[in-house]
């Protein structure tokens, strides 16, 4: 899975910056009045096209689902890395889109919240976020019940 790193994204971006800086230059100075109020205005666009959401905006990641047998159950944990409480929503969903199990979390800095399912059947988490998602870690544990061994961690996206 190839993924864009933001280190890469910073040239792409300040590169479309001067075009439109430079297109609206070239555009503005056939017309009479000031082009720098129009660059300005199409800088603000862009500051917010690239903005990240507001910090109170509600954010769902999930995991991919899994397929287990009987012997196996899910663990769905989230932690929170962040300085403030986090308020999240842990879902268990079914192969058919079923919520199996719905827990509201406080979680507090530097703590995991959790809920299991067992198996058999296919099944995802979800972790709906009050606030960014970057300040938590989320994945699903498919682990064994007789011994709660791992077998495989999928995180959420």
């Amino acid at each position: 899975m190839n993924r864009i790193s933001i280190g890469r994204l910073v040239p792409v971006t300040i590169a479309v910056v001067l075009v439109v800086v430079a297109s609206s230059v070239v555009a503005l100075s056939a017309k009479s009045g000031n082009p720098f109020d129009e660059i300005l205005a199409k800088l603000d666009e862009i500051i917010e096209t690239l903005s990240p959401p507001p910090a109170d905006s509600e954010v769902t990641l999930g995991t991919s689902p899994v397929l287990m047998n009987s012997i196996q159950h899910v663990a769905c944990l989230i932690a929170n890395l962040g300085t403030e409480n986090v308020d999240v929503v842990l879902r268990v969903i079914g192969g058919s889109g079923a919520v199996l199990q719905e827990l509201p979390h406080t979680v507090a800095p530097g703590h995991t919240g959790a809920i299991q399912e067992p198996g058999p059947g296919g099944l995802r988490c979800e972790f709906t976020v009050e606030g960014a998602a970057t300040s938590v870690r989320a994945n699903l544990h498919l682990r064994n019940s007789s011994d709660d061994s791992i077998i495989a961690i999928i995180d959420a996206r």
